[in-house]
């Protein structure tokens, strides 16, 4: 975790922190996630940190990162998506 910490930074990670802070707020303990592109890739960091806030998850992108071009940049991207999900 912290490996994903040092890479996001301290702005991101506040952000990455919204949704546990609004189910916070709405004193809500679990919920369900789903996520697709963008939002997949999102909802990665809140799940890894606060495993126990979410009851099921689901993240979809059916379709290879849209707008990218460069084939090496897009296996950077889905290797490090892999790793994050372990």
């Amino acid at each position: 975790m912290e490996k994903l910490r040092s890479r996001v930074g301290k702005h991101a990670t506040r952000c990455l922190t919204l949704p546990i802070d609004l189910l916070d707020e709405l004193k809500i303990d679990k919920c369900s996630l789903v996520g697709y592109y963008p939002g997949r890739r999102l909802g990665l960091y809140p799940i890894c940190t606060f495993p126990s806030r979410f009851e099921k998850v689901i993240l979809e992108s059916a379709t290879r990162y849209a707008g990218i071009k460069n084939r090496s940049r897009e296996e950077k991207l889905l290797s490090r998506d892999a790793e994050l999900a372990l």
